[in-house]
């Protein structure tokens, strides 16, 4: 990992043993780094620093500077501005790291290179620590695409903001953050509003919310925790139908032949593309045809668990539960019979697990056989 990286991921106290190894040997090879780490300690101050890096205009401010009072370019550039002790040939780099602060810590989006704060909406412990558990798994990534732009792979919420920051691309253009099937993401939008994107999941968004409304689409699952603002309701458009809301949590799946909408806290609405419209409760189970809404009462947590880094399956049908595995690991489920597809399943599954301790656990609790074979599961009579 880059060492500002690490400094980065040090600010927010969110280093590992081996970072924290890196971190102290890196500060133990000069005073330069110790000084330069100072700087970066001082968080009250780091939205001014950046606002002051990004009004410098690479060489030639730097020597119209120094020419104008007849200083040394390194000496004058560190004095000017405030960027006192940082090295000129540190300051990009100083500058990603502050995004990264900036981002995470204190909640900031960037357009046009400047810092505009908006507060993330706050979470459970249980949901910050799987925040933390997707980012240091393997699972945690995306691909940003932004109008006119490259896509690009991102791996976590900083890294995300970084690359937007860095774009400094019009906010009137729409992002779209797409994962496979086996990945997932935690992102921010503009308003605070906190999103985790399941695999195989698409969702879109303006790089700014100016208008009365808070609109996103979304193809695939995702949890959206959204920030309260009654002056502009938050839309999840979908291709069977659209969610409202006012601040509030819950869940949308759209990868059936329904979208699915399950309301954990507050109160939202929904209405198909044929429909009127209708409200939910906390509780409420809402499935969205084309011209038509099925509403039911459901126990939430079967339905958001994989919101904190699980499978959990209440006498579920065999086949609905491996619909769900198959599609995570990226593998065809084959049934050798179709008595095998009723059988019913109680059980929590972790997310991270290999896929041969999941079939492993599968197959013991179902009391069946279940293997993978090539790009297969299949399961059979024990």
């Amino acid at each position: 990992m880059d060492i500002f990286d690490i400094i980065s991921r040090s600010l927010m106290h969110d280093l590992n043993a081996e970072e924290q190894r890196q971190l102290d040997q890196w500060l133990a090879e000069s005073e330069e780094h110790q000084r330069l780490y100072r700087v970066l300690l001082d968080k009250d101050d780091l939205a001014e620093q950046y606002h002051t890096y990004m009004s410098l205009d690479g060489e030639k401010t730097w020597q119209r500077l120094a020419s104008s009072i007849g200083q040394p370019e390194e000496d004058t550039a560190r004095r000017h501005h405030g960027f006192y002790h940082i090295p000129r040939r540190y300051m990009g780099r100083v500058a990603a790291a502050i995004v990264g602060v900036l981002l995470v810590a204190g909640g900031y989006w960037f357009y046009h290179g400047q810092p505009v704060q908006k507060t993330p909406v706050p979470v459970s412990q249980e949901l910050v620590a799987a925040m933390r558990k997707a980012e240091q798994s393997s699972s945690n990534e995306a691909t940003l695409q932004v109008a006119g732009e490259k896509p690009q792979q991102v791996r976590s919420l900083s890294a995300l903001l970084k690359k937007m920051a860095e774009q400094d691309v019009d906010e009137n253009l729409q992002g779209t953050l797409t994962t496979r099937h086996d990945k997932e993401f935690w992102m921010s939008l503009p308003d605070g509003t906190r999103v985790h994107l399941n695999g195989n999941s698409r969702l879109s968004y303006p790089l700014a919310f100016n208008g009365d409304k808070r609109e996103v689409a979304l193809v695939g699952e995702a949890y959206f925790i959204v920030a309260k603002d009654k002056e502009h309701p938050f839309i999840v458009h979908t291709a069977k139908g659209d969610i409202k809301e006012y601040g509030t949590e819950f869940n949308v799946n759209t990868q059936g032949d329904m979208t699915c909408v399950v309301l954990v806290k507050g109160s939202i609405s929904v209405r198909p593309k044929d429909g009127k419209e209708q409200m939910m409760a906390p509780g409420d189970k809402a499935e969205l045809a084309m011209q038509g809404v099925k509403m039911s009462r459901v126990d939430v947590a079967p339905y958001v668990a994989w919101n904190t880094g699980h499978f959990s399956f209440e006498d579920c049908r065999l086949d609905d539960l491996m619909l769900v595995v198959g599609r995570w690991y990226g593998l065809h489920v084959v049934f050798t019979s179709d008595q095998l597809r009723m059988v019913r399943f109680t059980g929590s599954l972790s997310r991270y697990e290999s896929i041969g301790n999941t079939l492993e656990v599968i197959g013991a609790i179902a009391n069946v056989k279940v293997e993978q074979q090539d790009s297969r599961i299949v399961i059979s009579k024990i």
